[in-house]
């Protein structure tokens, strides 16, 4: 069975705003104290990755501080902002890929008179490429990531890197250890995530 395959459409629509959503432009800040270093390590062909991108996203946490929209839902809903920022980064080097990142890259402001909204990091979203075709995989930590030394795994079938998947999909996403078949060739991608407030700016 094929990974879970959803667009790539899908994806770009996280990080941008949504129908209706408040328009916030985050403000950075001037004093960033956490930092989140994630180190991706690529298995089986795909250590012959040499295209990778790496984009942070963020929202507002406390929704209180944004005015609700009468349109979107019976007696208005307060959307969530979300802001998406490309993390700069090297190509990956004997199959590994290191990052680094403020989680607190945003301060505080108050756009709409309603109290200080507060944006945090959700989301560090990696998309590579194989050599042999254009159909990205996408690995994703989810929600906040945490300071746990352990690494995360996403895995893929070696065929879909080797030859494109049959259309209309357009992405290929990463799935947990033990999805696949053990008759299915496969190989994984593995992060370990350190964060600290040690060390040189990104």
């Amino acid at each position: 069975m094929r990974a879970l395959l959803r667009s790539i459409v899908a994806v770009a629509a996280l990080a941008s705003p949504a129908w209706g959503q408040p328009a916030v432009t985050p403000r950075p800040n001037p004093a960033p104290r956490d930092r989140i270093e994630i180190e991706w390590r690529f298995g089986g062909e795909a250590r012959r990755t040499r295209e990778a991108e790496i984009v942070a996203v963020f929202e507002v946490e406390n929704v209180a501080c944004i005015p609700p929209d009468p349109g979107a839902a019976l007696g208005g809903v307060r959307l969530r902002p979300i802001h998406s920022v490309r993390v700069a980064s090297r190509s990956p080097t004997d199959g590994v890929l290191h990052a680094t990142l403020w989680a607190d890259a945003f301060a505080a402001s108050d756009p709409f008179g309603l109290g200080l909204c507060r944006w945090r990091l959700a989301d560090v979203r990696l998309t590579f490429r194989s050599p042999h075709h254009a159909v990205p995989f996408v690995a994703s930590t989810g929600p906040e990531p945490s300071g746990r030394s352990g690494p995360l795994e996403w895995w893929y079938l070696e065929a879909d890197f080797r030859r494109p998947p049959p259309a209309p999909i357009t992405a290929v996403f990463g799935e947990g250890p033990g999805f696949y078949p053990q008759k299915e060739a496969t190989f994984a991608l593995r992060a370990t995530i350190r964060r600290g407030r040690a060390g040189p700016a990104p």
